[in-house]
This record gives C-alpha cells, structure tokens and sequence, in this order.
C-alpha cells in the first residue's frame, strides 16, 4: 500500500492534503473518504454510503479540498437487497 501511494500520490497533492490537515487541525480530523483506491499509477478518494446515509458538513469541506488540489474522489451509494 505504501509502494502505491509513493508511486501514485504527486508530491504537490501530499503537501497540500498535510498543509490542509495543519491549517486546522479540529475541522479536519474527521471526514476523510473510507477507502483509498489505486490503479494504473492513479489514486481516488472513494466514500462510501449506505442507504439512507447522507454525506456529513466535515466530508464535504474535505471534497472541497481535494477540488482545490486536483485530487479525484468518488462518492459511492451502495444498496443491498
């Protein structure tokens, strides 16, 4: 996983993911996506939601963000029947 990230992570995007998380450590120590996702040498953020679950204020200030840096995410409502 590490071997991944190093490979797929600019160093850019790493700088501003810890330049966020210090600028304001209380608003941004909860939030992040659930699952970190690697192919090909690219990465996304990936949240997932159950039925019924609704993205929090904390979660979408961190989308925001990985907006502003250029990072990919993906919301991912997931429905068992």
């Amino acid at each position: 996983m590490l071997t991944l990230a190093i490979e797929s992570i600019s160093n850019n995007q790493l700088v501003g993911l810890f330049e966020v998380m210090l600028a304001d450590i209380r608003a941004y120590r909860s939030g992040q996506p659930d699952v970190v996702a690697f192919k090909d040498g690219d990465w996304m953020w990936c949240e997932v939601k159950g039925p019924g679950d609704k993205l929090q204020h904390n979660q979408i200030r961190w989308m925001k963000q990985f907006e502003r840096l250029n990072i990919r995410y993906q919301v991912c409502y997931v429905n068992h029947r």
